[in-house]
């Protein structure tokens, strides 16, 4: 390429691919049987991987050096069972080989109702919850009940785009929606809170107001940005190279005259983009090094010359961590279930953290699973002595010490309650005190209540940029 990097590729007699070099020497091997499905790749990392076929190109057994999948259809290339060795999920359909029901490991259901067209009309989860969609002549859904009843209507402009959803029966405030000649979003209400954007040639946001907040950007012809301003005092810059990789950051904010507001860095890249050198303020350098298929093997901080802190990365097939040595605490190892899951941590000083998972992936603190306890869905019941209750939606409204029958009660109780979206509106403490949270039309939190101090924030895209207290 246009740095010096060069890959290597091997084919057959067929014009196949059966060898792949990278830039940095590793190498990856193919093999294909006689109708030209690949059946075996021995993998950069060494890992050596087996595929099967049926005779119309379904792939029904997949296996590797850590774990073995297998794969039953049925009709036109449908999947109907996954086996691995947490055990088998199953899919079927109806008669038009359209998804009904999905039963996982342990034999709990997922399910789906269709209209005549084949449109969701109500779905009943794992934990025997349903919902249900109610849809205009176009298929849009017009209104969504949840479990407990509470409704979600929603409002559409002539091109299908969501103008506006509300809430009837929880009386939470509409989220409004609007949109701009090409079709993106300029403006977002909910309650008082109002978000507008304005949009270059390319699409790409110049500007986003909200609440009196405003943050501005500009971008390079490439699309990347270049600057970001904003009305509270953040003022970002950023500096590429012709390839586009970051060489350097500049953030002020505030409005400090010595500088004290300020903070930069420069960064430095290899060839093939993995950042190499990190340089920090105080004349603090972090460097990087990798492997030959790009994975973290060693992270060094400098200062004044010497190392001060050390990292070694070792990895497995799979890309799977195995130890991270560390010149200060020592060397952490990790092991993990045969389908990929982090299971076990062995710290330096001898304490093992556990992450045992069952057959549907509820995670347990301990090696005999036996210290929680969960629901239908994953709803966590109990964690030690701690239990959790939820409401017919699915979402938490208690958590107490104790089992809460009429002997025993409810110790250190909190509770939750929830806006008609989902999102977390009020927790109550154990000392009867309330904290409240308000969020925007897009979601994001912009402020958290707890007696007479208020935090807020401003927000860039799905990014905090200001998080203050008044």
């Amino acid at each position: 390429d246009s740095r010096g990097n060069t890959s290597l590729y091997g084919y057959d007699l067929l014009g196949r691919c059966v060898s792949v070099t990278n830039p940095k020497g590793a190498v990856q091997k193919r093999e294909y049987d006689p109708v030209g499905r690949v059946v075996r790749v021995l993998d950069f990392d060494g890992n050596d991987i087996r595929l099967s076929y049926d005779g119309i190109d379904n792939l029904t057994e997949y296996r590797d050096n850590v774990q073995h999948v297998e794969y039953g259809y049925s009709g036109m290339w449908k999947l109907t069972r996954r086996r691995d060795h947490r055990g088998v999920v199953n899919f079927r359909y109806d008669r038009e080989e359209r998804l009904r029901r999905v039963t996982n490991e342990r034999l709990q259901s997922y399910e789906f109702a269709l209209d005549a067209v084949g449109n969701v009309t109500a779905e009943k989860g794992f934990d025997g919850a349903v919902r249900r969609y109610l849809r205009d002549r176009g298929g849009r859904v017009v209104r969504e009940t949840l479990p407990s009843g509470t409704e979600r209507e929603y409002g559409y402009d002539a091109c299908s785009r969501v103008t506006r959803v509300s809430y009837p029966t929880a009386g939470d405030p509409d989220q409004t929606y609007a949109y701009g000649l090409s079709g993106r979003l300029v403006q977002a209400s909910r309650g008082e809170s109002t978000v507008e954007f304005a949009y270059n040639s390319l699409g790409l946001p110049t500007r986003e107001t909200a609440d009196g907040n405003t943050i501005l950007r500009t971008y390079d012809h490439t699309g990347r940005i270049l600057t970001l301003d904003s009305t509270a005092g953040a003022s970002l810059r950023y500096t590429r190279n012709g390839y586009g990789e970051l060489e350097g950051f500049t953030a002020t904010g505030g409005s400090d005259a010595d500088g004290a507001g300020s903070w930069e860095s420069a960064h430095r890249h290899d060839t093939l983009g993995f950042e190499v050198e990190h340089i920090l303020p105080g004349g603090i350098v972090r460097s990087f090094a990798y492997d030959d298929i790009g994975r973290l093997v060693d992270a060094r901080t400098r200062k004044d010359s010497r190392t001060r802190h050390m990292r070694r990365y070792r990895w497995g097939v799979a890309d799977r961590l195995l130890s991270v040595e560390d010149s200060r605490r020592g060397e952490t190892r990790y092991s993990y279930t045969p389908t990929g899951q982090l299971e076990r941590a062995e710290y330096p000083d001898g304490r093992v953290q556990w992450r045992k998972s069952d057959q549907t992936g509820n995670l347990y603190p301990d090696p005999d699973m036996r210290l929680r306890r969960y629901l239908g869905g994953g709803r966590l019941e109990q964690d030690g002595e701690w239990h959790c209750e939820y409401d017919a939606d699915g979402n938490l409204t208690e958590r107490y010490l104790g089992t809460g029958r009429w002997l025993d009660g409810k110790k250190d109780r909190w509770r939750y309650r929830w806006n008609a979206d989902g999102s977390l509106a009020k927790v109550v403490r154990p000392d009867k005190r309330e904290v409240e949270f308000t969020y925007d039309a897009l979601g994001r939190r912009l402020s958290k209540s707890f007696g007479t101090t208020v935090m807020r924030w401003v927000w860039n895209g799905n990014v905090p940029l200001h998080q203050w207290k008044q």
